[in-house]
């Protein structure tokens, strides 16, 4: 059964998921690692709203806008290949302009990190600002911090700058996302999906 820890960002109405130290114990909308996308939208609207952002074809990604309670969208990811569409990445975003959403980022390392202090299980990375792996002329930036669990799996809360060329092309918006990766899909990030 999993246990069911609320931090509510009041402001923005966010609502995170946690228990302990398994990822599998996160929610994010209701949904966690390691769990079919099919428990919560048919194979029509995965399919429908899968995007075309990455240079590699190992895993696929859904933006779901419709149907959300607290959040303007979630991006499901799963691989490529799998008829199940196991969940191994999950993010969910709430649009606010960059600076509104870094003091909030301040606020969420606070409330993650208090369910962790006592954890030797997980580790956490300071604030970081880096340039987006998808916008080579560098202006769009993310500014995040990690929590690493023993098994590789990760917790990220980002502040996301859209308000660069690249961004605006996209029509992206600034955003707060809160997301849950598996280690696999996580190294591939990094290192593959858009290099």
């Amino acid at each position: 059964m999993r246990l069911f820890i609320s931090i509510i960002f009041l402001i923005f109405g966010f609502q995170f998921s946690a228990q302990a130290d398994d990822i599998k114990e996160f929610e994010i909308e209701g949904m966690s690692l390691y769990e079919s996308a099919l428990n919560h939208f048919s194979i029509n609207v995965l399919q429908a709203n899968t995007v075309e952002n990455y240079k590699s074809d190992k895993y696929k990604t859904s933006n779901i806008y419709d149907g959300l309670k607290m959040y303007d969208y979630v991006q499901i990811s799963y691989k490529s290949n799998d008829s199940k569409f196991i969940i191994q990445d999950i993010s969910a975003a709430k649009n606010m302009k960059y600076n509104e959403c870094l003091k909030q980022l301040d606020q969420v390392e606070s409330d993650i990190s208090s369910i962790y202090e006592n954890s030797s299980n997980i580790s956490k990375e300071e604030k970081l600002t880096y340039d987006h792996p998808a916008d080579k002329t560098g202006q769009t930036k993310i500014t995040d911090i990690v929590w690493y669990f023993e098994t590789g799996d990760v917790v990220v809360a980002q502040c996301y700058n859209w308000q660069s060329d690249y961004g605006k092309m996209n029509n992206f918006k600034d955003s707060l996302t809160i997301g849950i990766s598996n280690k696999d899909i996580d190294k591939w990030f990094s290192n593959e999906a858009y290099n």
